[in-house]
């Protein structure tokens, strides 16, 4: 096999600093496939749970919705809340340390 002459050592020389660069940059965009896919499966990780919670505080809401002809539990949700019937009075107790 004969020496490659000047000019052909060069094209390969620069064929081999092409290829370089190009594994150089697929690597880069496989690292920043592997991170996008890392933050997307979190972020459904978190949707997920939003969602469950959404759903439990949906079937709280619903349960509250089938009994809202009761009078009872309605007034209970009332004081829940903080509500007094007109002909009661709201009474407020603090508790202090003595030392």
């Amino acid at each position: 096999m004969r020496p490659l002459d000047p000019p052909a050592r060069r094209a390969l020389l620069g064929l081999a600093v092409l290829a370089a660069i190009g594994a150089v940059q697929v690597l880069f965009l496989i690292g920043v496939e592997v991170d996008r896919t890392l933050r997307h499966r979190a972020a459904i990780a978190e949707l997920r749970v939003e969602v469950a919670t959404l759903h439990a505080e949906a079937e709280d809401l619903r349960a509250i919705a089938e009994r809202a002809d009761d009078d009872a539990f309605r007034e209970q949700l009332a004081r829940r809340q903080g509500f007094v019937g007109p002909d009661e009075s709201r009474v407020i107790v603090v508790h202090r340390d003595v030392p």
